[in-house]
């Protein structure tokens, strides 16, 4: 009896402190959500795209408190797959690569990572070069013999592994550059269009958007050619790095007067396997519901829609992007 007494006024009590709540009181509301994308170098295309990706998930998250941090293309992989951030920029090359510990990531495997979305689909391998070195194909470096001034990139990055395979496909190597009278840079494309410019560099591989802000800018002031690939090389390449095909239409460039047939490379946001399947479902539906907003960010964006966001190459989809997609139709 006395315990009956004791739980209808304890329920009274509740009660009356539930009346007492001052009018349009909130329940507690979930903790914002925190991201830290980890993208490229400061001022490059890649930092452009990583502050669009930012402020897409912030528009799409009231309160998000999303930062953004420098990176490499090379070192990107690593640094998600050890969870110093969650989220970030990486080529599907690169990506896939560190994943199984390939080259050169060899024996280092990074078995967290995940991808989110294609951010870049139309992202092509282009070997530009300074018009007065008279190269029209790879072929060309090799039957001349070309002393070739070449940077591709960071060590280890989509330029060089690509480079070297394309190289590999024709029949020579880096070190055969060099006894021709050659050197292998590794500087940022910046620094290379500088010393293009004047005479110091010939040539700059790297895998590039369609257009490419760089190549354009260099060409307002130099004269540029984009070198051509055999078929048989671009299938070689493919066939050992895991890609497809590309294009690079004439037109693209005005000095450009031919399609450039070439290799596809495209850019993805890649996730820690550990972060959230919730977090990385608003990453996913973030990007997906700004593409408006991303159009206006950099024309490479206008490239991704509902075909081309879950073609993220060789590295699995995190879990909250797989149920985004399927939501949306994407997947099956």
């Amino acid at each position: 009896m006395f315990k009956s007494k004791y739980i209808g006024l304890l329920l009274v009590l509740v009660l009356v402190a539930a009346l007492q709540q001052p009018a349009g009181a909130q329940q507690p509301t979930a903790e914002p959500l925190k991201l830290t994308l980890v993208g490229g170098r400061t001022g490059g295309v890649w930092s452009i795209f990583s502050e669009g990706i930012a402020e897409s998930i912030r528009k799409s998250n009231p309160g998000a408190l999303v930062t953004v941090e420098p990176g490499s293309t090379s070192g990107n992989p690593g640094i998600v797959n050890q969870g110093r951030v969650p989220i970030g920029l990486a080529y599907s090359l690169t990506a896939y690569s560190a994943y199984r510990g390939t080259e050169p990531y060899e024996g280092k495997p990074s078995p967290n990572l995940r991808s989110v979305a294609a951010v870049m689909p139309n992202n092509f391998y282009q070997f530009c070069v300074n018009k007065k070195s008279g190269l029209t194909s790879i072929q060309d470096i090799k039957t001349k013999k070309f002393p070739l001034r070449v940077s591709v990139d960071d060590k280890g990055s989509t330029a060089d592994l690509i480079t070297r395979e394309m190289f590999k496909a024709y029949g020579f190597s880096y070190k055969d550059i060099e006894s021709w009278g050659g050197k292998i840079f590794y500087l940022s494309g910046e620094k290379t269009f500088e010393m293009m410019s004047d005479g110091r560099m010939d040539a700059m591989p790297d895998a590039l958007p369609c257009p490419s802000g760089d190549i354009l800018e260099a060409s307002a002031n130099q004269d540029l050619e984009l070198l051509s690939f055999s078929d048989q090389a671009i299938k070689q390449v493919n066939e050992v790095l895991k890609l497809s095909n590309g294009l690079v239409p004439a037109g693209t460039y005005k000095f450009l007067k031919r399609d450039i047939p070439t290799i596809s490379v495209p850019v993805i946001l890649i996730a820690n396997k550990d972060v959230p399947e919730d977090t990385i479902y608003k990453v996913a539906k973030s990007v997906y519901d700004n593409l408006a907003y991303l159009s206006t960010v950099h024309d490479a964006f206008k490239d991704v829609n509902k075909d081309t966001i879950a073609v993220v190459g060789g590295l699995s989809l995190h879990p909250g992007a797989v149920k985004f997609y399927k939501e949306k139709g994407i997947l099956k």
